[in-house]
């Protein structure tokens, strides 16, 4: 095993770099040419990620810019006689695809979208594609979809992925009856939209300061990995993850902070994303045009103060479709081209509605769920609510056996579970993780 894997993936649910489980095992890092000569191997990088932002040139002729080489980055794609179809959610990205489609060519366009049928991704998806005239088709995940698949993911993903996505196989399975090759809005709300940005990035003094404030982001806390492995294991990982980072930081060229922000989440988080890919290319081609090389080619010059709070991806939408910049955004549940301080109060209302609900169950012992309705999934409430699905975790987590033993404190787990399904504290991520990491023992060790 891979300890410098093991240590990546609980502290920041992912692997980074070429790493895998497996200590002699690595994969080929993106944008890399591997080439064997028939004595030595060499890996070369052909492309990176290289902000140049441009301060001279207008908010209109960037979006002018996007709009046209967006639209043309689509229509490429769609030349060949294909079924196609449009994973859509309730976010912005994936509506973008659907508005750059030629209108003439929408109404042979399957859009799909999944999650419980009365959820909000899955009812602006719907919204989304009527205005659009597209077909469209939904389909409900339910707990029982993710546990029967959840052993499929590892297989196939190696352990790369965790089972909370375990999801994403049948359902694509299901398309493939119905298109030939799937669209996504893949990283946009990254690259343009500034979501990974805030004021304190943007503006940040030194990169002693950036580095603490990215740093922060963890899965499992230093003190939570401390209580989570045994004290053996974590003597030999504890310094694992501030050196990875600080390894990976380091790589980071760009001059801007908001850049520099950016560019490490694009080489690590997003870098680890399309493994999910890979189990799905026996069943269907996916294609993300929100990465064409000229596409990105512009958003390099866009100024980072220009890409932070969606400011200049609004006006991109909304230029190229103001129907659609109508619909609500599922972060906030107002327009898409609605003014920020609307997006601000949405956001914080919806956010404030939840919590609320929150405080309903845990005040009631449990006897009033008011569910969350908001996204495809809803592990927390599973745990809190689902037999089969406590059942099957409780099987999975508390059934210590020799494979884990090696790595976890039991009673810390039992400990996140029990706060998990009284509703005290959601801790339901960090079990999928923890769960996805025991099948992949049982399947590969």
């Amino acid at each position: 095993m891979n300890n410098e894997a093991v240590a990546e993936f609980f502290a920041f649910g992912e692997f980074w770099g070429d790493k895998t489980f497996f200590k002699r095992i690595k994969v080929l890092t993106p944008a890399s040419i591997l080439t064997y000569d028939g004595e030595d191997l060499s890996i070369e990088k052909y492309w990176e990620f290289k902000y140049e932002p441009d301060y001279n040139k207008s908010e209109d002729e960037f979006v002018d810019e996007l709009v046209k080489t967006f639209k043309k980055a689509v229509e490429l794609r769609m030349e060949d006689k294909l079924r196609y179809g449009v994973s859509l959610s309730g976010g912005l990205d994936s509506r973008g695809v659907v508005a750059a489609i030629n209108e003439n060519k929408r109404k042979d366009v399957l859009t799909f979208s999944f999650g419980p049928l009365d959820c909000d991704e899955v009812k602006i998806a719907k919204n989304v594609s009527d205005v659009a005239e597209t077909r469209f088709k939904a389909i409900e995940i339910t707990p029982e979809m993710i546990m029967s698949n959840a052993e499929q993911e590892v297989w196939l993903t190696e352990g790369r992925d965790y089972i909370g996505v375990s999801y994403i196989y049948p359902i694509h399975k299901i398309i493939r009856d119905y298109a030939d090759v799937v669209f996504d809005g893949f990283a946009l709300d990254l690259t343009l939209g500034g979501s990974y940005l805030n004021r304190a990035k943007v503006n940040c003094k030194n990169e002693k300061l950036l580095f603490n404030i990215l740093s922060k982001k963890r899965l499992f806390q230093e003190k939570e990995l401390y209580k989570l492995f045994t004290s053996n294991y974590y003597n030999k990982i504890k310094e694992v993850p501030v050196k990875s980072f600080r390894n990976e930081f380091n790589k980071i060229k760009a001059d801007h902070p908001g850049n520099k922000s950016d560019q490490f989440s694009l080489s690590t988080h997003v870098a680890w994303i399309p493994i999910g890919y890979v189990l799905l290319r026996d069943e269907i081609e996916i294609i993300s045009p929100t990465a064409d090389n000229n596409f990105i080619d512009i958003i390099l010059k866009i100024p980072p103060e220009l890409r932070l709070n969606h400011y200049i991806y609004r006006k991109f939408l909304k230029k190229l479709s103001p129907e659609l910049a109508k619909i609500p955004y599922d972060k906030t549940m107002v327009g898409a081209d609605a003014p920020l301080l609307f997006w601000s109060l949405g956001s914080t209302y919806m956010f404030g509605k939840e919590l609320l609900k929150k405080k309903l169950y845990n005040f009631s012992k449990g006897r009033i769920t008011l569910s969350n309705k908001r996204s495809y999934v809803n592990f927390d409430e599973w745990f809190r609510t689902n037999e089969n699905w406590q059942i099957f975790f409780k099987d999975l987590l508390l059934n210590e056996n020799d494979k884990s033993k090696k790595y976890f404190n039991q009673d810390y787990i039992e400990q996140l579970f029990q706060e998990q399904t009284k509703g005290e504290r959601n801790n339901s991520i960090k079990l999928l993780y923890l769960a996805s990491f025991k099948i992949f023992l049982d399947t590969f060790v």
